[in-house]
């Protein structure tokens, strides 16, 4: 006697393995649907904040994004020295899941081995703050490239940021007749540290603007490790060596207000004999800036997490930012001087993030948002509107 015959789907599937196969499609799909319709969860690692305070702010704006937007965002803290980063982000990352994002800045070395070890786990990462050093670059490439789930890149135009500072400072210098018998405005430096991918990028900048005018010369460049101790020490060397300096350029706000201190124990004013800036919009940079003390500082790329923030939230949900703004893109910064204090001091020197809703930020809250605007002017503009 023959068998029974088995009954075939129009695709030719047996009845039996179609049904199967269905409810198997039925538990990915509903698995997907679970995934996506939980909030995101994102693990933000970074360097303490008390002792590095451009990370608080960077903290400080991330929450308010987060709380509007309904991310689950958690801050993981590391001490800033090569060691710890690598130990506490390593244990961070080999800790996290398949359905885990991963927001970090940017360290030497230690990021690249981030990168790895969530691929191998699964991990969805972004990376802020900086760009690699050209020899990471060639090995890793730029993202969802070599490393699928590295899926994101930004970091600040540091380039820009000091050329846009020494433009401002020689700018001011010239035109308040502080300049030499050359008719040129000197200047001395303060760069980070050596091997710094933000200290280099930002020393280029400088040397582009004093190329490209006749209005200016650069004395010499001079590391102070960030410090602004040292910047103290380090300006007072330059100053003796090269008194004809009317313009000290640093590339962060901390070392400009160390130089601030070296030009006032030898009994000259800044702003009025001494023309000095920085870079990063820190509480104390701003308010310098409005006291005069300061002629200009640099910033804004604190709200690279906020805006990283955005785009892992749209992400999520299947809105993907490969094109719009791409999945390596560079925030501008803007400069601050007595002109346009006010009104950055009012809202950004320990801003209220709660008066913003990030949500208008994002492409899923807003469907006909064709391009994201993370500029500064969007920003002022959102704190005053109505949330």
């Amino acid at each position: 006697m023959k068998g029974k015959a088995r009954i075939k789907s129009k695709n030719g599937l047996p009845a039996f393995w179609r049904a199967a196969l269905g409810g198997l499609l039925v538990l990915i799909g509903a698995s997907v649907s679970a995934e996506q319709s939980a909030p995101p969860r994102v693990y933000f690692f970074h360097p303490d904040t008390e002792n590095t305070p451009f990370w608080g702010k960077v903290y400080d704006a991330m929450m308010a994004a987060a709380q509007d937007l309904g991310v689950e965002l958690h801050g993981v803290v590391s001490k800033d020295n090569s060691i710890s980063v690598k130990r506490s982000g390593t244990e961070l990352v080999e800790s996290l899941g398949r359905n885990d994002y991963l927001i970090t800045g940017y360290w030497a070395v230690s990021t690249a081995k981030f990168i790895e070890i969530a691929e191998q786990r699964g991990v969805r990462m972004f990376v802020i703050n900086a760009d690699f050093l050209e020899e990471e670059n060639k090995e890793l490439g730029v993202p969802r490239s070599r490393f699928k789930k590295w899926i994101g890149h930004m970091y600040a135009n540091d380039e820009q940021a000091g050329y846009e500072l020494a433009d401002s400072l020689i700018n001011q210098a010239v035109k308040a007749g502080k300049v030499s018998k050359d008719g040129k405005a000197h200047v001395v430096a303060l760069y980070g540290g050596d091997k710094s991918v933000v200290s280099e990028a930002r020393d280029r900048g400088l040397r582009r603007r004093i190329a490209t005018s006749s209005d200016s010369e650069l004395n010499v460049v001079m590391s102070a490790m960030w410090s602004a101790e040292s910047a103290t020490g380090v300006t007072l060397q330059m100053l003796n060596q090269y008194p004809e300096t009317t313009v000290v350029w640093a590339a962060s706000d901390s070392m400009a207000l160390g130089a601030v201190e070296a030009i006032e124990s030898l009994g000259k004013k800044p702003g009025v004999d001494i023309f000095v800036g920085g870079v990063d919009w820190s509480d104390q940079g701003i308010e310098a800036v409005a006291d005069g003390v300061l002629s200009a500082s640099i910033g804004g790329h604190f709200l690279e997490g906020a805006w990283s923030l955005v785009l892992m939230h749209d992400y999520h949900y299947g809105i993907d930012f490969v094109v719009d703004p791409g999945v390596r893109s560079m925030t501008a910064m803007h400069s601050v001087t007595s002109d346009t204090v006010k009104e950055y001091k009012a809202k950004l020197r320990n801003p209220d993030w709660s008066r913003i809703d990030f949500k208008q930020f994002s492409k899923k809250y807003n469907p006909d948002l064709e391009k994201y605007d993370f500029s500064l002017r969007a920003l002022l503009n959102a704190f005053d509107q109505e949330k």
